[in-house]
Formats: structure tokens, C-alpha cells, sequence
């Protein structure tokens, strides 16, 4: 039946910020500061102004994040 009323075609709200080099394996909102946290197997923490789309901020790292976890102003990371 095509009668769906989902639109998959509609994005609604998302945004693209951008893109690592490699896959991301955690997103952490930081909702104290309004930012998004990624971080890759490229082995860079980036910090994201999602009202922009910008980056604000890429820290490298020494190996790559396996999974991290935020609360208020602390991050904490799993690197491999």
C-alpha cells in the first residue's frame, strides 16, 4: 500500500555537520554548552556548534575512540 503517510524524503530538523575520516563510534550533546562531541577510529574528538553546523573545535588524539560518555563539564574516553 503506498497510501504510508511517513515521508522518509522528509528531514524535518536534521542537519549535516560534516564528517570524520573514518567511522564515528560516539556522539555525546554536551546540552550545558549546546554542542554535539564526536569522536572516530580517525583518532580526532570534534566539537560541534549545532546551531552553525560548524566546527568549533578537533582534537587529536593518540589512538581511536572506542566510546565515550559526558556529564556537565567532564568527558570521558575509551581509546584502543
Amino acid at each position: 500500500n503506498n497510501n504510508n503517510n511517513n515521508n522518509n524524503n522528509d528531514k524535518g530538523n536534521f542537519i549535516t555537520l560534516g564528517n570524520h575520516n573514518a567511522g564515528v563510534k560516539c556522539i555525546e550533546y554536551a546540552s550545558d554548552f549546546n554542542i554535539l562531541i564526536s569522536g572516530s577510529w580517525d583518532r580526532t574528538l570534534i566539537y560541534w556548534d549545532i546551531r552553525s553546523g560548524q566546527k568549533i573545535s578537533i582534537i587529536n588524539l593518540p589512538a581511536k575512540v572506542f566510546c565515550c560518555g559526558q556529564r556537565g563539564n567532564i568527558l570521558v574516553l575509551g581509546l584502543s
